[in-house]
């Protein structure tokens, strides 16, 4: 009898922390198929929640009040409140191909990680700068245009861009940061102009289809 009960007690035991586990997984993966689809960014919100925008794959688009001092929205994109900074493009935007407005000279951080429907994209002579992860986990992208404005490439700006197969890297480039195009596995052909002095560790790492490279004597680190 003795036996019968603590078999008993050991399945109800069982069966109740197997419920528990059952019930945090759903709670969990509610969470995140539930993220916000669109965020909406009010007059009086001045600082965004990191998760808000770059740990939410259900984002789609973003709004902004016409009366925030600090940022600006563009059909679904998020700015600087001068148009200057493009920070949030959103992951799950159905565009395949985007324009950057003229009036932007930076692309952020992370502005447009993980937005897997891009293909195409186009950035204007006003761009300066390619910041850090700008592009990074980009997969679907196969076409891109540095205009001769921009002078770094950020690290990791162009990581795992998997259907990359071209860029050229304009004179007006410098420096092209660590780890800046690697894993980008269908990258055949890459031309570094003269105007290059530095190449961050592992930038072409992993190119598996890299076949020519050419680095020219300019580069010192």
């Amino acid at each position: 009898m003795r036996t019968t009960e603590r078999i008993s007690k050991r399945a109800s035991s069982f069966l109740r922390n197997f419920w528990e586990i059952c019930v945090r997984g759903i709670i969990v993966l509610s969470s995140f198929f539930l993220r916000k689809r669109t965020l909406k960014i009010s007059a009086g919100m001045e600082d965004i929640e990191y998760d808000e925008l770059h740990d939410n794959p259900s984002l789609a688009k973003i709004i902004v009040s016409r009366d925030n001092p600090t940022y600006s929205s563009i059909d679904g994109v998020l700015y600087s409140k001068d148009g200057t900074k493009l920070i949030r493009f959103p992951p799950a935007s159905k565009k395949d191909t985007f324009q950057v407005p003229d009036s932007v000279t930076s692309i952020e951080e992370w502005a447009f990680e993980d937005c897997r429907s891009l293909t195409k994209l186009t950035i204007p002579n006003s761009v300066t700068t390619i910041s850090d992860k700008a592009f990074d986990g980009c997969s679907s992208l196969t076409e891109i245009t540095i205009p001769d404005s921009v002078t770094s490439i950020g690290e990791w700006a162009f990581y795992g861009c998997t259907s990359l197969t071209k860029i050229t890297i304009p004179n007006s480039v410098t420096s092209i940061g660590d780890q800046a195009f690697a894993y980008c596995t269908s990258l055949t052909k890459i031309t570094i102009p003269n105007s290059v002095t530095s190449i961050g560790w592992s930038a072409f790492a992993y190119c598996a289809s890299l076949t020519e490279i050419t680095i020219p004597n300019s580069v010192t680190s």
